[in-house]
């Protein structure tokens, strides 16, 4: 059972009325709303029919009624068109995700081209008198390529939540060695979008200059596979959404080789099941996965490209691509107007596991079976429950802390402690500010913050491009023109 909030007029059960919608074109089944309107992005083939493997935007308007997208219209048919940075032109572009954020409606679609690496990247521009402006629009996420090893940025997903904006990609992972099954998993990862404060005022993955890596160390993998179970190597996710209190993602599950793609045959029992979890959180390690929606009468329909929209009468529907990739259907979202507590504070209905949920409480929640919502502190007994007031802080409340370090010789020997400040002369040596160098720098310590509590810092070294990450160690040290780690040669 979910808690009650606006996204659904109460707890979320399952989907029901479900209708057939007319795609215009062959595949041309990813469609993304654009705010609270009935104008939609999708996608078509550049050279109509099912010909030709290049794709374009389109714009269209949704006849809910008819169940039909009318008034189709041509968005961005890329021809070679440059994007930035430099060096990158386009020639395909689908898939979009569409968020209004601070006044300006921003778009991120799939995108190749040249320049670009082998797989599908993420691009992402704004909105100018209705197309989208070129100028301000560039790659956020490249594909990733090492040798037979090769990560996409697919199916871009844009939010707004407490009002910051976010960024979500899959990466469909494959080893190009293994010729009869090249699909490792399919995984999802996000950052926070931040604008840029002069120029173009772009909004940037994590503030970074782009495009960043599918596996940048400031993103986080948003939900979990299966450990050990083969047919849960494939987590798909195709759209996110907020209701102002919880952010609620919608992903499609599957695995072995029968199950890594969508089968065009028809329904595979458990495969490409469809799954919708909810957050309170829209970034961090794991945040979906744990709420779910029950979804048990609808996991054998074998959904693709679902995404959540909003129809003409208010009500909350699901968008998706069923039978492969053969026709679209669309769900209402089903709601339930039943309270979380009662009046007199009665035990509300098992919740299930609740870890990552911070649920808005009528007035604590005695007797309710919950788990602990807060992440750091582990699962607490059933009957236990946390009211938002004094459980997880809310995305915008957060501090800073400094951090001073020590430096010092092979083996933590002559340590200077306590220095903030450094400087890294031509000499393999690293220097605070007194001019005192040493060899290494780390055992860092944050200054206490608010409350008092600090952390301790550890760091990780990685090659250009971020790639080749390695496990956090708490000192490094200089080596001509390398960062090292203990025990290690670069």
């Amino acid at each position: 059972m979910w808690s009650k909030s606006s996204f659904g007029q109460g707890t979320l059960l399952g989907l029901d009325q479900s209708t057939e919608v007319y795609a215009p074109g062959c595949n041309a089944t990813r469609w993304t709303q654009v705010g609270a309107t009935n104008t939609f992005l999708g996608r078509q083939l550049i050279a109509g029919g099912c010909q030709g493997p290049h794709w374009k935007l389109v714009k269209a308007r949704m006849d809910w009624q008819a169940g039909s997208f009318t008034d189709v219209a041509d968005f961005l048919v890329p021809n070679k068109t440059p994007i930035a940075p430099p060096g990158f032109t386009l020639n395909t572009t689908y898939d979009p995700s569409a968020i209004v954020f601070e006044g300006e409606t921003w778009v991120a679609f799939e995108c190749t081209g040249g320049g670009f690496p082998s797989g599908a990247s993420t691009c992402l521009g704004p909105l100018q008198g209705g197309q989208l402006d070129l100028a301000r629009s560039f790659v956020a996420v490249r594909a990733d390529v090492d040798g037979d090893h090769r990560r996409s940025a697919s199916v871009p997903k844009l939010v707004v939540h407490r009002n910051r904006a976010y960024l979500y990609w899959t990466i469909m992972y494959k080893d190009t060695s293994r010729s009869q099954d090249p699909i490792v998993n399919i995984t999802t990862r996000g950052i926070e979008l931040v604008r840029e404060s002069s120029g173009n005022q772009r909004l940037l993955p994590g503030g970074r200059s782009p495009p960043i890596s599918t596996t940048h160390p400031d993103s986080y993998p948003v939900w979990p596979l299966g450990d050990t179970d083969k047919t849960d190597t494939i987590l798909d996710t195709f759209d996110v959404k907020s209701d102002g209190v919880f952010v609620y993602a919608v992903a499609a599950r599957g695995g072995t080789e029968a199950c890594n793609v969508p089968s065009t045959a028809g329904p595979i029992a458990g495969c490409y099941r469809v799954m919708i979890s909810r957050s309170p959180r829209a970034m961090g390690h794991h945040i979906f996965g744990r709420d779910m929606l029950p979804t048990a009468d609808i996991e054998d329909i074998n959904q693709v490209y679902s995404t959540f929209a909003t129809d003409d009468q208010g009500r909350l529907r699901l968008l998706s691509a069923v039978q492969g990739f053969s026709k679209l259907k669309s769900w209402v979202i089903a709601g339930d107007e039943s309270q979380v507590c009662d009046p007199e504070n009665q035990p509300a209905p098992t919740w299930g596991t609740r870890d990552g949920d911070c649920a808005r409480a009528c007035s604590g929640l005695g007797g309710t079976d919950r788990v602990n919502p807060c992440h750091t502190y582990g699962e607490v007994s059933a009957g236990d429950a946390y009211d938002a007031a004094h459980c997880c802080k809310p995305d915008g409340d957060t501090h800073t802390h400094a951090v001073t370090c020590s430096i010092m010789d092979d083996g933590y020997s002559n340590e200077i402690p306590g220095v903030g400040t450094f400087r890294f002369p031509d000499d393999n040596q690293v220097c605070n500010v007194a001019g005192t160098c040493r060899r290494w720098v780390g055992k860092c310590q944050t200054d206490a913050g608010p409350d008092g509590h600090t952390h301790t810092v550890s760091f990780r070294v990685f090659r250009d491009g971020y790639d080749h990450i390695t496990h956090g160690t708490n000192a490094i040290r200089r080596q001509g023109d390398e960062l090292c780690r203990p025990g290690s040669e670069g």
